[in-house]
């Protein structure tokens, strides 16, 4: 399964591994929990992301990901958005 949107949130990050729970805006509007080994991300940046939905006993439905793609923002307002985010 493949989905695509922007971190909008970081809720969890172990600094050793990269492991992290983060939350995702789809580009549909939807925002989904994602979990995997996400390494050099940061809210605002643009994410193509291969993986599967699984249920989580304590956290409920989340998107484990196998592997990703860091995408380039696509239009003004995605670059606004990424590069508000980096300010920070």
């Amino acid at each position: 399964m493949e989905i695509k949107g922007q971190i909008v949130e970081i809720i969890y990050r172990n600094d050793s591994n990269s492991y992290t729970v983060a939350e995702l805006e789809q580009d549909n509007g939807d925002f989904i929990t994602v979990v995997g080994y996400l390494p050099f991300i940061e809210e605002g940046d643009t994410l193509k992301l291969f993986g599967k939905m699984v249920t989580h006993q304590d956290y409920g439905e989340q998107f484990k990901i196998d592997t990703f793609e860091k995408l380039m923002p696509e239009d003004s307002q995605a670059l606004e958005k990424y590069l508000a985010s980096r300010s920070n």
